[in-house]
């Protein structure tokens, strides 16, 4: 698949990718999330789903879209229902109670 993340179009074939700037930019694209920047949680859940520097992680990408879609990012709800087709009742779960949990972190 290909995926386009801040203007680069990355292609993804179910693995980690792991280059050092891969990493490194979904580390930052995490931290701003955790910070409560909205376009970064969106960005996170997309991180965690095609495994962007990170081991796939479907409960932290629905996470990551279901705070952004209560904080009222545009697609993430649509982003949300997406996730739920490829996810397990459990993983769904997870993810929700993950998202009801979160509060943002210090800056």
């Amino acid at each position: 698949t290909m995926l386009e993340t801040h203007g680069t179009m990355l292609e993804t074939s179910g693995t980690m990718i792991e280059s050092p700037e891969t990493m490194l930019e979904a580390r930052w694209i995490v931290k701003a999330a955790e910070q409560g920047e909205r376009s970064a949680q969106i960005a996170a859940s997309v991180i965690f789903r095609e495994g962007l520097g990170v081991r796939k992680n479907f409960a932290e990408a629905y996470m990551w879209a279901a705070i952004a879609a209560r904080r009222g990012e545009i697609f993430a709800h649509a982003f949300v229902r997406a996730l739920e087709r490829k996810m397990t009742q459990a993983q769904i779960r997870e993810g929700r109670e993950r998202a009801e949990a979160w509060s943002p972190r210090p800056r």
